[in-house]
């Protein structure tokens, strides 16, 4: 129907008309800025709760809560995938990847086996490159990122940008 759906770092999942006006809003207790939702033919919206919420949200077209599913890690950062037969796919920060039927119920859970990754390379200055970072950095024991050129020319030449704010954030939690 044209929805524009846009998410915060406050934890809302805002959905406007297709001329801006504002529809409705959706609490989560997370950060949901950079990965938007998948919209099933149905309408229903899913969307991973965002750092450090740990659930995928079901959300009816009106905005209310169709069901919500908890993982034992956050479900951010990375927007759910949707199968031909409506089964929605998405990882969570505790390593594993959850398959879900269109009405919440688990057809499969698999770990991925990433528990431990002490050095990280960001290739790219593209958002899509390192945008989960900072919501993986701890719970995968990153020590070290080591970033190109281009990286750090982003984050000099612009300090409110998204590279710069990754590298201030880094370095706050200690990591090189």
């Amino acid at each position: 129907d044209g929805t524009i759906f846009v998410g915060t770092t406050k934890g809302y999942l805002r959905a406007n008309k297709p001329d801006g006006t504002f529809k409705w809003e959706r609490y989560t207790t997370g950060r949901i800025r950079y990965a938007p939702p998948v919209v099933a033919s149905d309408g229903t919206i899913y969307i991973g709760g965002g750092s450090p919420d740990p659930h995928l949200y079901a959300i009816n077209p009106n905005g209310t809560l169709k069901w919500l599913y908890k993982t034992g890690g956050s479900v951010s950062n990375c927007s759910p995938a949707m199968g031909q037969d409506g089964t929605i796919f998405f990882g969570a920060s505790d390593g594993n990847v959850t398959a879900l039927k269109p009405d919440g119920k688990v057809l499969w859970e698999r770990a991925l086996g990433a528990w431990r990754t002490p050095t990280v390379v960001v290739t790219h200055p593209n958002l899509d490159h390192f945008n989960g970072l900072l919501d993986v950095a701890e719970p995968l024991g990153v020590r070290r990122v080591l970033v190109g050129e281009a990286f750090l020319s982003q984050a000099s030449a612009r300090p409110w940008s998204a590279e710069a704010h990754v590298l201030e954030e880094l370095r706050k939690r200690g990591i090189e």
